[in-house]
């Protein structure tokens, strides 16, 4: 609630930073030259969480969750994270406004459902 991070593009002037935002300070990296983007790529990555109880009682326990990812791609091994977040449509979504934003392809790599 207090803390976000992310990525900020400035296609102007060809430079990127990685964040975080914690109780309104802007904490960071400085900016870094922004490699010739190729495409964006819209991805699902399975992860996990874990839960932890009070130390009284001991117990943790892990949930499996998927997870949708927006990648800055220079090729297919080469690539900026952008985004990582649970909610498949705010990925979908960015994704497609960052390959606007860069006027470049937007590869979509998550299988539809039935």
């Amino acid at each position: 609630m207090f803390r976000q991070s992310g990525l900020k593009i400035n296609a102007e002037k060809t430079r990127y930073k990685k964040y975080t935002d914690f109780l309104f300070f802007d904490v960071g990296d400085g900016w870094e030259k922004l490699p010739k983007i190729s495409f964006i790529s819209f991805t699902k990555r399975k992860g996990g969480q874990t839960y932890n109880s009070s130390k009284t009682m001991g117990n943790s326990s892990t949930v499996k969750l998927n997870f949708y990812c927006v990648y800055l791609c220079v090729n297919s091994k080469q690539k900026i994270l952008g985004l990582k977040t649970r909610n498949s449509n705010e990925a979908f979504y960015l994704a497609r406004a960052v390959a606007k934003y860069l006027d470049v392809e937007l590869k979509n790599y998550v299988k539809k459902s039935k």
